[in-house]
């Protein structure tokens, strides 16, 4: 063999170890960015999981007391204001309890908008 060949040969097995190290990075980022994704729609199956299951814990209370309103509302009777007055600021007071941190934002901002 002559020095031409074993250059040749050196950088044809260097070309292919290099093509070999791109496609196990390739892989390996690929693989990583999957593992991520996953894990991340984990978390959030896990937080929306406890999500729910606080604001099942918390929100009976609210229905209890909203509960005069639907019934008045369904018989069509004419709610004082003096029993809106109670029920809206029952109803804060239950906003500043854990609950407060559970609704979703659509229905913080109705509970803002009631008081």
């Amino acid at each position: 063999m002559n020095l031409n060949q074993v250059v040749l040969s050196a950088s044809i097995r260097g070309l292919i170890s290099l093509i070999g190290v791109f496609i196990s990075l390739y892989t390996s980022q690929r693989t990583i960015k999957s593992q991520s994704e996953r894990f991340e729609k984990e978390f959030q199956r896990r937080f929306t999981d406890k999500l729910y299951e606080l604001r099942l814990d918390s929100y009976p209370k609210a229905f209890e007391i909203t509960d005069d309103l639907r019934s008045e509302f369904l018989l069509k009777k004419v709610i004082s204001i003096e029993k809106l007055t109670s029920i809206c600021m029952k109803l804060l007071r239950w906003n500043k309890t854990r609950a407060g941190f559970l609704l979703s934002e659509s229905s913080l901002r109705d509970c803002y908008a009631i008081g």
